[in-house]
């Protein structure tokens, strides 16, 4: 994040607890060559914010797949695996550093909700499961969006006293009392 002093404003920042599903973007034959890609390339896992020499880089690049893989190979047994790898490469690291960097120059002010909720609106989550025929915990990454905005074209029908019903006003209400009250 920048060096510089940031605007002293409250500010929210929020995460989907398997942010990685994402990843799953990619036909089923196609993420076959993706593991098999990452498994001969492991290296591309370490952030480019570490500036690691290539052999610092493999050193790194151990640890890491001890982490997440053991000695595990990479492929659809390891789904859940991959899916931590990414969430936390892709968002929770990037989150941590955001909220990390702006409570720094305003502390108190930074604020942060994770979202977990599973439920019929969490479309992209529920498209990736048919696509795979995989029972996947979490919500996805841009899942939360269709409780905050209920996006009918993504088949956003709220059913009244619905669970979903009820998620969608507690995420809206927490949005606008913190867009109103900071």
């Amino acid at each position: 994040m920048l060096k510089q002093k940031l605007p002293s404003i409250p500010f929210l920042c929020g995460l989907n607890s398997q942010e990685g599903i994402i990843m799953l973007k990619h036909s089923p034959r196609a993420l076959t060559k993706v593991f098999d890609s990452l498994d001969r390339n492991f290296e591309r896992t370490v952030p480019n914010n570490f500036h690691a020499d290539r052999a610092k880089a493999k050193l790194i690049a151990a640890e890491i797949r001890q982490f997440y893989f053991k000695d595990r190979p990479i492929d659809m047994g390891a789904i859940n695996r991959y899916l931590d790898l990414y969430s936390d490469l892709l968002f929770a690291l990037g989150h941590y550093e955001t909220l990390f960097s702006y409570s720094q120059s305003n502390p108190g002010q930074g604020y942060a909700y994770l979202f977990s909720y599973e439920g019929e609106l969490n479309v992209f989550k529920n498209a990736v499961q048919m696509m795979y025929d995989l029972q996947i915990p979490g919500a996805s990454h841009v899942d939360e969006l269709g409780y905050l905005f209920c996006v009918t074209m993504m088949g956003g029908v709220l059913k009244p006293g619905s669970t979903e019903e009820k998620v969608s006003e507690n995420i809206r209400t927490l949005w606008t009392n913190f867009a109103k009250n900071g």
